[in-house]
């Protein structure tokens, strides 16, 4: 049974908070999955030159190294103008490559996070998305695309389509998977993984997301329990807790008890065998499962 590091999302602007660099939040986590956007793209060799140097000033620069990125773009390879969708593959292309220079060894990018259905083409992100998985095979980065709650990658059978085609890694994200039409439609979280587990090599750890509200944190392992349990049989390695303050710091005290559980072999918890909490029922209007 694997062992996975439990990780935290970091950007640059978190050490311009005050006190961040003291916080539990910062302190009890040693390993980091970097969000970058269109600007940090853009400029990326300068903005992971100052990170490194951030984390060296907290005295954690060297108990784990930047390895993993999660990219937020307002381009998207999937949009249905080629001409644009050409344009993210050329930025992506560029973004992989610095992150082959800095060492890094793992890249997740969203398809449709930005746009609505109507914006979007599959066909443009199946042959986009396998370009990509061409060019990153020289480069030691591995392309990981993360499911969302909307659009073809909120649902199952065309997300796993989507990966058998390019060869693509997967981010597995629980709470978009428990809070999509699909999961309404009683095709949850592990029925899903059953597509696609060989692939998942990260997972986002929440409970569920609502619009709105954003992501929201678990009260026990009910929900997220036995989704982590299969991730972990099926060797995912890279949980990154997608949560801020006290829910960050919470949710990892319930994950790693579900970790030492698997060590011990002892599954016996309050909270783990209640009715799992249903996410809020949201208008299915804006979830779209496929076209």
């Amino acid at each position: 049974m694997i062992i996975p590091t439990i990780a935290r999302p970091i950007r640059l602007s978190h050490f311009k908070e005050a006190g961040f660099e003291q916080s539990s939040e910062f302190r009890r986590f040693g390993a980091y999955d970097v969000i970058l956007d269109d600007n940090s793209m853009a400029y990326f060799d300068r903005y992971i030159g100052e990170l490194k140097s951030a984390l060296a000033d907290t005295g954690s620069g060297g108990r784990a190294g930047l390895e993993r990125f999660h990219l937020y773009s307002q381009l998207d390879i999937g949009h249905f103008d080629k001409t644009k969708a050409q344009a993210a593959v050329a930025a992506y292309k560029d973004l992989i490559a610095g992150i082959s220079r800095q060492g890094g060894a793992y890249l997740t990018i969203h398809i449709g996070l930005n746009y609505s259905d109507d914006d979007l083409s599959f066909e443009n992100a199946k042959e986009n998305l396998a370009d990509l998985v061409s060019f990153t095979q020289d480069k030691n980065v591995n392309l990981c695309v993360e499911n969302l709650r909307r659009g073809f990658t909120g649902n199952p059978y065309l997300f796993a389509e989507l990966i058998k085609y390019s060869g693509a890694h997967v981010t597995f994200d629980i709470g978009h998977a428990t809070s999509s039409l699909a999961a309404a439609n009683g095709f949850g979280p592990i029925e899903f993984l059953e597509l696609i587990a060989d692939r998942v090599v990260n997972t986002h750890v929440y409970e569920y997301e609502l619009d709105g509200v954003g992501h929201v944190a678990p009260e026990d392992l009910s929900v997220i329990g036995p989704v982590l349990a299969q991730l972990q049989g099926a060797g995912c390695a890279w949980w990154v807790i997608e949560l801020e303050g006290d829910d960050l710091c919470n949710t990892r005290e319930l994950v790693m008890e579900l970790v030492q559980d698997s060590v011990t072999g002892t599954m016996d918890r309050p909270g783990a065998s209640r009715e799992p909490r249903l996410a809020p029922e949201q208008p299915l209007s804006r979830l779209a499962f496929g076209h």
